[in-house]
């Protein structure tokens, strides 16, 4: 992998914000609260994001996907690339009500 990196950050999400709302709205908030620390290390990579942590960071959607399908199967994880600009195309696979 290409100038992957591993500098975890856990972000304390208050669950009462909404805790019906969908996986992805923790995942995001996680992310938005650290942006303003990650920008200047990470503009342009893409970020692992599991529960509140951002977990690694790759240089490529692919390589990013591929490790996170490693790490968690099929357990909900996040990828988003690091902009200050935001990126409308948002995609998570969230298979957890099919399985049960």
């Amino acid at each position: 992998m290409a100038n992957d990196t591993s500098d975890e950050i856990m972000v304390e999400i208050p669950m009462s914000l909404n805790p019906q709302s969908p996986a992805i709205r923790l995942e995001l908030q996680a992310y938005e609260a650290a942006l303003p620390e990650i920008i200047s290390r990470h503009r342009g990579q893409f970020v692992v994001i599991y529960g509140n942590s951002l977990v690694r960071y790759f240089d490529s959607y692919g390589e990013a996907l591929e490790w996170a399908y490693e790490t968690y199967g099929l357990d909900p994880f996040f990828v988003k690339q690091i902009s200050e600009e935001e990126n409308v195309a948002h995609f998570i696979r969230d298979l957890g009500p099919c399985l049960k």
